[in-house]
């Protein structure tokens, strides 16, 4: 653990105890987790300032956000107490996790002594449905000096008390039969206030809807007019373009001089698309001998008008009239819900789900939502056409209102953006567009970091709390390829990311300079890395997963000819190298090609088609420093047939090793995986992933299905729950471990719901997207 910095106080104490470890280590395939006792052992006590700063956080409004990100930054145990950080000398570092907001996040999920507290001594809901007498009369002494309720507070006397767990929903993303979804590998955001139950808790979905793009025509005649303009006003902006007619094409001047209306028509749409004319009040043209058709980049029914000065030579609009582009139309390409406990907050299809916000935002939101510290703004790219065969990317930062009404957030500059009044946004272009890469929030810095798909990795500063900006000497360019989200690890202080060519890249975070590079670890021509890098900030690692890698030595471990899947595992500390060559080992036990490839878990033969996501680790690796326990994926085997293994983090001490089976194979034929996702609830160790189609576990869902797995302290040997989801799931995300209709997952559908699979009640739509919400215990 490599701190850079150190507080000058100590503002949070005590390292939280963790649950029970799991056992030891395991080598070799098929190895069996070593069993727990089954006797439930207590969680430790908290530090006394670790409670005053649980207690602060909680009373400022400063609720548990859980998005894509919080998936990819993970703490192992940097130990359980200050005195033991001090015994191993690692006290500084250690000063730094407990102090990261993420870690103190981590520890309120998870974490049972937090919970505990919480639930006993601040007076909210106790984490796993029980409360006794002394519980009871602490919950009324808490209850009694809560702090003053404000906007983002939540007062434990309105939450009620229930031990169901169940409570299906599902609401449909559109009205139409376009489907709409979150998307593959993409999560939705889930904001949990105080972190127990609460209505007020709401949980955000990006639809990835297309279309809706207004447009109108300018005709030319055969004639030519020298002495006029065309105005065109965005009223959404309030920019205005005036064009002047003339007899050259230069600057906003197109030569207008031709008695050939498709001459004049020509030079006119050559002037509106020259750089930083139709842009400047987002339109761009097409030409068609002699009709121009201006389009809206944005999408939706926004107002652009096209104004003809008394220019003779044009028909449409004639000579001092306008004409509004028609044609667009909105849609939801956000939206959240609240009410969203069955047993707190009224029945299905009642008050639960109650929308809470939908907005047209201009874009099509293609990656995964990131969300503020406090819940009440959100960061997401979105995008939209530069011309009939370009598109562009934009960085959207969103402060909600509370109307349900289908509206445009009004957009302002970003100088004007902290105090705008809701729901309005700011708006900062990537110039590329971005289809993998979801903005990551570094809430200590109130930095932003996300990428594009032409390689730049972009920095801006001031997002959440300041005046947002594009920092300066940003962005960067990593390389030409499809960049993967980017991950801030805060130990080291570099940002990783990786791309679709099959490099881990770091770089600076202050000054933007690369600091390593990997050698190449998928092949070319296959997927390359898809997903974003996985930082475990206690251990000081990093992991990516790669669907086809380089090494295609038949003497390597998975023996084939066409490269293997897998994940390999970095030091974060220890990448400072630039490295060359691809990962290949000719003997199966060393690289004997590639001079930084750091050390391979193998899945199994991979294809150049295969896309891997991450895997998830499991409780026994959170309780440990990162050195026992198992990183847990779903990965293909060479057949199109996946199957779910485990990589134990013994087996990382070898530079090549074959991960364990756990069921192979998970379905009976071609599939893909979504992420995997780990929650430990109470006692019990949870998995979920989502299969695409022919799901084999039949006993609970056949078919593309979403399947749980109970890995607290044996190998599953099948899935314990299964829900039919149409098309697979997007990334899986987790609300809390609460009652009162707490401890639920939320998904979205990849595919149309069908008559045969439905999006549940109450929505029970057998046609468009649909989004879920169901139990982590039993998936209804």
């Amino acid at each position: 653990m490599n701190r850079s910095n150190s507080p000058s106080r100590l503002s949070i104490a005590a390292a939280l105890g963790m649950l029970i470890a799991f056992g030891n280590s395991m080598s070799g395939q098929e190895a069996p987790l070593k069993q727990q006792s089954s006797a439930t052992k207590p969680a430790p006590a908290l530090d006394e300032v670790l409670q005053h700063n649980i207690e602060d956080w909680i009373r400022q409004g400063r609720g548990v956000p859980d998005d894509w990100s919080h998936r990819h930054v993970v703490f192992s145990n940097p130990a359980r107490t200050e005195e033991e950080a001090i015994a191993n000398g690692t006290h500084d570092q250690w000063l730094n996790i407990v102090n990261d907001p993420r870690y103190i996040l981590q520890q309120m999920k998870r974490d049972p002594a937090v919970q505990r507290f919480i639930a006993e001594d601040l007076g909210l809901e106790p984490p796993n449905g029980t409360e006794d007498g002394e519980s009871a009369a602490k919950r009324s002494i808490a209850d009694a000096r809560q702090a003053p309720e404000s906007e983002n507070a939540v007062s434990a006397t309105k939450v009620k008390k229930s031990n169901k767990t169940k409570g299906i929903w599902g609401e449909s993303l559109t009205g139409s039969s376009t489907a709409g979804t979150v998307g593959p590998g993409n999560y939705p955001a889930k904001y949990s206030f105080n972190g127990a139950v609460s209505c007020s808790d709401y949980v955000v979905f990006n639809t990835s809807l297309t279309g809706g793009q207004g447009s109108t025509t300018v005709v030319f005649t055969n004639a030519a007019d020298t002495s006029g303009t065309i105005v065109i006003t965005n009223s959404s902006t309030g920019a205005t373009l005036t064009l002047t007619a003339g007899t050259s094409n230069s600057g906003t001047t197109w030569n207008n001089n031709s008695t050939s209306g498709s001459t004049n028509a020509s030079n006119f749409n050559t002037t509106l698309n020259t750089a930083g004319n139709g842009s400047s009040v987002g339109v761009y043209s097409s030409v068609a001998s002699a009709t121009v058709t201006i389009t809206a980049e944005q999408l939706g029914a926004i107002t652009i008008s096209v104004k003809n000065n008394t220019l003779s030579n044009i028909s449409t609009p004639s000579s001092g009239n306008s004409e509004n582009l028609s044609g667009g139309t909105n849609a939801a390409r956000i939206l959240a819900y609240k009410d969203l406990y069955s047993s707190t907050c009224g029945s299905i299809g009642g008050a639960v789900p109650t929308l809470s916000w939908q907005y047209e935002t201009g874009g099509i939101v293609k990656t995964s939502v990131s969300l503020s510290e406090d819940g009440t703004q959100l960061a997401f790219v979105q995008s939209y056409n530069t011309s009939g065969s370009t598109t562009a990317a934009e960085l959207v930062l969103l402060t909600p209102g509370t109307s349900s009404t289908l509206s445009f957030p009004t957009i302002v500059a970003a100088a004007s953006y902290r105090g705008c009044t809701a729901p309005c946004m700011t708006l900062f272009p990537l110039t590329n567009d971005d289809t993998n890469s979801s903005p990551f929030v570094d809430y200590i810095a109130d930095v932003l970091y996300v990428g594009d798909n032409a390689g730049s990795l972009h920095k801006f500063t001031g997002v959440f709390l300041g005046t947002p900006a594009a920092a300066s000497g940003w962005p960067v360019t990593v390389s030409s390829k499809t960049l993967t989200s980017p991950v801030y690890d805060s130990g080291t202080t570099n940002v990783f990311v990786a791309d679709s060519g099959g490099f881990l890249y770091s770089y600076s975070s202050s000054s933007g300079s690369r600091v390593g590079v990997s050698s190449q670890l998928a092949a070319t021509g296959s997927t390359g890395i898809v997903d974003a890098p996985l930082v475990d900030d206690v251990a000081d690692m990093v992991y990516v997963v790669v669907g086809d890698d380089g090494n295609t030595a038949t003497g390597h471990n998975c023996d084939n000819s066409t490269g293997c899947d897998g994940v390999f595992r970095f030091s974060t500390t220890g990448f400072t190298t630039s490295g060359t060559g691809t990962c290949s080992s000719s003997n199966g036990t060393s690289w004997t090609s590639g001079t930084n490839c750091g050390a391979e878990s193998v899945f199994g033969v991979g294809t150049s088609s295969t896309i891997l996501y991450d895997g998830a680790f499991d409780n026994a690796y959170y309780a440990s420093s990162g050195s026992s326990g198992n990183l847990w994926t779903c990965a293909a085997t060479g057949t199109p047939a996946p199957k779910l293994v485990y990589s134990s983090m013994s087996s990382f001490g070898s530079t090549l090793s074959i991960a364990n089976n756990a069921i192979n194979p998970l379905a009976s034929g071609a599939a893909t995986c979504s992420p995997v996702t780990e929650i430990l609830n109470g006692t019990t160790d949870y998995i979920y992933l989502s299969m695409t189609a022919n799901g084999n576990q039949t006993s609970v869902c056949s078919g593309a299905c979403i399947y749980s797995f109970i890995v607290t302290s044996s190998v599953p040997s099948s899935a314990t729950k299964g829900l039919s989801a149409s098309g697979g799931s997007s990334g899986i995300i987790i609300d809390n471990t609460g009652t009162g209709g707490g401890s639920q997952i939320y998904f979205s559908y990849l595919s149309q719901a069908t008559s045969s699979i439905k999006c549940p009640v109450p929505s029970s739509a057998s046609s468009g997207g649909c989004v879920v919400q169901a139990s982590q215990s039993g998936l209804n």
